[in-house]
């Protein structure tokens, strides 16, 4: 029996959800800290020219100069996201719900639902697997995977759930819930001094990146999809 597998499909219509609705997948984060707990960027060949690894590749590119678009971590053949194999890319989704990417539990809830809603469709899912400070920590594998204990994520909606004893496992064992406190956050400082000419960048900022103005939709932010 040929292993489970991630279509292209469904590869594209995760990268679509992320594109649309304008998910970082770094977070709170940067592009390197969040690759760092996922990939070693020392050991990775940086662009066999000026920058010998991935970590001065990735820092020049998204923190100096910031010219690479938002997805461009999906097509990086380092990083394994549009490989055969289906790990490298649960991981990564998992990645981006961990409470020290996204601080916010019901945005976390939201992406969880949505991006299940997505591989379901080839059998797939994001789990939690345990918790920090309250908050779940997942993991991604085949639905046919799940054993023992998971927290109350509403499972009644969920319809991969149909086995009536997985479904009364799931439920009997939970009782967990989110207890933290979304962070206020400040509004961004926006800088209509300068435009991008490459591409549409929008919304994170940080006392160390200054924020570009998209020359498509007029947005003082970082990044933009557009």
């Amino acid at each position: 029996m040929a292993p489970q597998q991630l279509t292209v499909v469904t590869r594209q219509r995760l990268l679509d959800f992320l594109v649309v609705e304008k998910i970082w997948w770094w977070g709170a984060l940067d592009e390197v800290s969040f690759l760092e707990r996922l990939y070693d960027l020392d050991t990775l060949e940086g662009d066999g020219y000026r920058r010998p690894t991935a970590r001065e590749d990735i820092w020049q590119h998204c923190i100096n100069n910031d010219d690479w678009l938002p997805n461009w971590v999906f097509t990086d053949a380092r990083f394994g996201l549009s490989g055969p194999s289906p790990k490298p890319l649960l991981n990564f989704l998992a990645e981006m719900l961990h409470p020290v990417v996204r601080r916010d539990p019901a945005e976390v809830e939201r992406l969880a639902e949505k991006l299940n809603g997505i591989l379901a469709k080839d059998g797939f899912e994001l789990y939690p697997t345990g918790y920090i400070s309250g908050l779940p920590v997942y993991a991604g594998g085949p639905c046919a995977s799940f054993q023992g204990a998971r927290p109350d994520l509403k499972f009644e909606a969920r319809p991969l759930l149909t086995d009536p004893r997985v479904l009364h496992e799931h439920k009997s064992a939970s009782g967990l819930a989110w207890n933290a406190t979304p962070p206020q956050r400040s509004p961004p400082v926006k800088n209509s001094s300068k435009a991008s000419a490459r591409s549409s960048w929008n919304t994170r900022t940080s006392s160390s990146r200054q924020e570009k103005t998209c020359h498509r939709c007029s947005s003082a932010s970082r990044r933009c999809w557009a």
